[in-house]
């Protein structure tokens, strides 16, 4: 059912962006497909960017290590050119 997808995010989000997301609209996101494996873009202790290829850009997502699990804290896109 899409209309509990933010509950089923929330769940991989930190609270920040979980509340975030509850007031997005899921019919703006301009990707309808991922198309290969995630790749780490980067990394520190405790954090990393990763990256998603899909069939309009590149899905990036910044985790963060949080009660011995990874959630994400930030989403930012990277259009395909």
């Amino acid at each position: 059912n899409d209309s509990d997808w933010s509950d089923r995010l929330a769940e991989l989000a930190t609270p920040e962006l979980a509340r975030t997301l509850r007031e997005a609209d899921p019919a703006t996101v301009p990707a309808a497909a991922v198309t290969g494996p995630g790749d780490v873009l980067s990394e520190v202790p405790g954090w990393a960017s990763v990256g998603i290829p899909t069939d309009a850009g590149t899905l990036v997502l910044h985790v963060v290590r949080a009660d011995d699990r990874w959630l994400v804290s930030a989403i930012d896109w990277r259009p395909r050119w």
